[in-house]
């Protein structure tokens, strides 16, 4: 600012001014009155210029003497402008620090429709630090989103969340105080996709496909989001963490959503190779189908019954085979949309293996199974379920990749159990390995291996990580290429969920 201005000579503030000062310090002041206090210089100087209803702007003398501009910009507006002993209104407001202007300034009019316009909008549910609050109004304002504030978050015209906005508030579209569950309902009548900030979430917020119209919802801090919220949601996105057991702040976690919202950052997808992938996986079942059905239909006199029994058993593998390739599918697309759940309860990983294991067996009369799953004595807690699904893929891609061997086994450590499955084939390279977790098409090297999408490693992986676990791919060094799926230990997890459930 300009030093060349005159000094003005301000009156004094006045007992009542002081006493209204301070009462600001009270929420229900604030709301009551319609009015909050401004009392750094960033949120002053946007709110003057801003256009902000200024009420009373105050100010040191030793403020005025450096920056005598801002009180003439202010005379030139209108605002009631007095001079302030700093001692006195030190005591007024609730910085320890106050750097010598202040301003009281009208709480302006709300209305939710003025959120509908907007691309991308930033939904606060019960998070109450006021830091976080004025650190996401920081980033609501630097990608253009709005912000909708539900009940039970910090109120926005607190002292310590203005600040800490760095006068964004005065430059956000924002609405407070809102019934979340309404608020998200008439959103998503309007059009906006609904994406909660989940750690548990099993989407990569950075291969999610954000929409035109998005609304990022944010939980409070410790409990993360409310149940009724969540049941409203498309979506729920992770950021993804090299720490396991670990979640970023709130405002941190918010503002990578915001940014990647704004951005509209889509997956990396080859379209023609993954329609190439699909259509191997779903075609090749199908030619058996209508293979072993056509030459029984035209030589059913002709072929005995255990010939028949045979075929028809071939029919149902390929079946089977064709079922689990539209499961891939329709899987990934609910993991790209954040719609698979699982249900943790603590089970002996051993007997769903051992029953994996019988199955592949059956397909693959020609591999060599080592299972010595029932000497680790290791119990887990996970879904049932996915965890018998995601063996079947591992133990099936062994035996269909590898060279007539395959191994399986568990072993336990720091709370973690690693249901480990290897084969003797041709190894991965690692930028391969990095592809096929992240749902991408890789062939293994072998021309007379059948291609996969790469699909069913994909949706392993995210649904370990989904249960807190994760998918290891290594060389065991003898020639082994081992798949591991690590999951929690039963008599651990309880408590590792609960650190992972919040943002703090």
């Amino acid at each position: 600012m300009s030093q060349e201005v005159p000094q003005l000579r301000l009156p004094d503030a006045t007992k009542a001014q002081l006493t209204r000062i301070r009462k600001l310090r009270r929420s229900s002041t604030r709301h009551a009155n319609g009015e909050f206090l401004a009392d750094s210089p960033n949120a002053v100087l946007e709110a003057i210029d801003g256009g902000a209803s200024v009420a009373l702007l105050l100010v040191t003398d030793a403020y005025q003497g450096r920056y005598p501009d801002l009180v003439e910009r202010a005379r030139l507006k209108g605002i009631e402008t007095v001079r302030v002993d700093e001692t006195a209104i030190s005591s007024a407001v609730s910085t320890k620090s106050f750097q010598g202007v202040a301003a009281v300034v009208a709480i302006p009019s709300e209305d939710i429709n003025d959120l509908l316009g907007r691309g991308t909008v930033a939904v606060l549910d019960a998070v109450q630090d006021p830091g976080n609050v004025g650190a996401l109004l920081r980033s609501a304002d630097c990608f253009g989103a709005g912000l909708l504030l539900g009940k039970g978050c910090a109120d926005p015209y607190a002292p310590k969340v203005v600040r800490s906005s760095a006068g964004a508030l005065f430059r956000t579209t924002l609405v407070s105080d809102h019934d979340l569950p309404l608020a998200l309902e008439l959103l998503k009548a309007n059009g906006f996709q609904l994406v909660g900030a989940d750690p548990d979430g099993c989407v990569d917020f950075n291969t999610f496909k954000f929409q035109e119209k998005c609304a990022i919802v944010l939980g409070n801090e410790g409990a993360g989001l409310n149940p009724e919220v969540e049941r409203l949601l498309d979506a729920r996105v992770a950021v993804p963490m090299q720490r396991k057991g670990q979640s970023l702040n709130v405002a941190i976690a918010g503002s990578l959503l915001l940014h990647a919202a704004c951005h509209r950052i889509a997956p990396e997808v080859d379209m023609a190779a993954v329609v190439s992938a699909i259509n191997h996986d779903l075609r090749s079942p199908l030619t058996s189908v209508k293979g072993f059905a056509r030459t029984i239909e035209q030589r059913w006199d002709g072929l005995d019954d255990e010939l028949k029994k045979e075929m028809v058993g071939q029919i149902s593998v390929a079946a089977d085979k064709l079922l689990r390739a539209i499961g891939e599918l329709v899987d990934t697309a609910r993991i790209e949309t954040g719609e698979i759940r699982c249900v943790p309860i603590e089970f002996d990983p051993a007997p769903a293996v051992a029953g994996v294991v019988e199955e592949v067996s059956g397909e693959y009369a020609n591999v060599e199974f080592e299972n010595s799953m029932e000497d680790s004595q290791a119990a887990i807690y996970a879904d049932r379920d996915r965890f018998t699904q995601a063996m079947r893929v591992l133990v099936e891609n062994a035996a269909k990749h590898g060279e007539g061997l395959v191994r399986i086994g568990a072993k336990s450590a720091d709370g973690w159990v690693d249901v480990e499955v290897a084969d003797n084939g041709d190894l991965l390279e690692p930028d391969e390995i990095a592809q096929v977790l992240r749902g991408r098409i890789v062939s293994r090297k072998r021309a007379a291996a059948p291609a996969g999408t790469g699909l069913a490693l994909h949706v392993v992986a995210r649904v370990a990580e989904l249960q807190g676990g994760e998918l290891i791919v290594s060389e065991a060094g003898d020639g082994f290429e081992t798949f591991t799926l690590r999951l929690p230990a039963s008599q651990s997890y309880s408590g590792g969920r609960d650190h992972r459930r919040g943002e703090q």
